[in-house]
């Protein structure tokens, strides 16, 4: 017995696979380019900050397009938060934005971090994804919005906690809303 007689032969009259038909599908590569501006576009804020440090989250941003891994984005999303913290004395009205932005670049990491460069995402996964990133995002901004309304040195008033009940009703009947329709 050879040393290569192990490996199975082709069967006959069989024809090497040359791709999938999945259908619509998008390639990994535009999803680390949006991402990519997701990140500039958001980190417009710290370009204020007039310092050298700036290169650090756009060169973390530009290494996880460029390279994605765990370490890359979460580099990136740290740095991106660092930044937007020192820009920004504490919450801002830009906060949400900023919650949206870290859980989306977030999402777009995860998935070019786990697929090959060369491979294209078909479109029923994207919105499957777009749908539970619907779905925490309601309560992420939601909980952003509260945080916001019970920033207060005196404490929490009434209003902000009647204000942060209606809010999370509000959350409650769009989860249904939006679980319904992906029921359908």
């Amino acid at each position: 017995m050879s040393s290569g007689s192990w490996i199975r032969p082709p069967m006959e009259g069989a024809h090497p696979a040359t791709g999938l038909a999945i259908g619509r599908s998008v390639p990994a590569w535009a999803l680390s380019a949006a991402a990519l501006l997701i990140a500039l576009a958001v980190s417009a804020p710290m370009l204020a900050l007039n310092s050298a440090w700036m290169v650090l989250p756009v060169g973390s941003f530009v290494l996880t397009a460029l390279r994605p891994s765990v370490g890359a984005m979460l580099l990136s999303l740290f740095l991106l938060a660092a930044g937007w913290y020192f820009s920004n004395d504490g919450l801002s009205l830009l906060t949400p934005v900023l919650v949206l932005a870290v859980h989306g670049l977030y999402v777009l990491y995860s998935v070019t971090a786990a697929v090959p460069a060369r491979t294209r995402v078909c479109l029923p996964a994207l919105k499957t994804l777009a749908v539970s990133f619907l779905k925490i995002q309601l309560i992420a901004q939601a909980l952003t919005v509260l945080a916001l309304l019970t920033e207060q040195p005196r404490g929490i008033t009434a209003v902000s906690v009647a204000a942060a009940a209606v809010l999370m009703m509000v959350v409650g009947f769009l989860w249904r809303a939006v679980s319904r329709t992906r029921a359908r």
